[in-house]
């Protein structure tokens, strides 16, 4: 499971608490409900030319004009998309000149392992 010490994506071996686990349950009432969910892994684009690829352009021509504060939180053992980290920086105007965030002692699950700290760093963008 995703939320276990043995998953590859908890780098920090960060155990889910039963509350925690009710609270990821409680969309998906039963196993039928997990269909949308199971579908969007297919949605990540491999390459420009995938379908969801014009997806995903038409939003990062959005956060090209975004000029609001932005703020980028990456996780100091994140493996699954620590390559946006410096995309972000570079590519959305409300994001340069900020100072970013790289959030310890976690890793993919950031806002469980760590979200007094990621709470933190939102509200400093104020």
């Amino acid at each position: 499971a995703v939320g276990s010490p043995e998953s590859a994506l908890n780098q920090t071996a960060h155990v889910l608490t039963e509350e925690d686990t009710a609270g990821y349950d409680a969309p998906f009432p039963s196993e039928r409900h997990f269909a949308g969910v199971r579908k969007f892994p297919q949605l990540v684009p491999l390459d420009a030319t995938d379908p969801p690829a014009s997806m995903l352009n038409r939003a990062w021509a959005g956060l090209a004009a975004f000029e609001k504060p932005f703020l980028t939180a990456f996780a100091e053992h994140e493996d699954v998309t620590l390559a946006f980290e410096r995309i972000f920086q570079a590519r959305v105007p409300g994001a340069q000149g900020r100072d970013h965030v790289t959030v310890p002692d976690a890793g993919h699950f950031l806002q469980e392992q760590q979200p007094d700290l990621l709470v933190d760093a939102i509200l400093g963008l104020g």
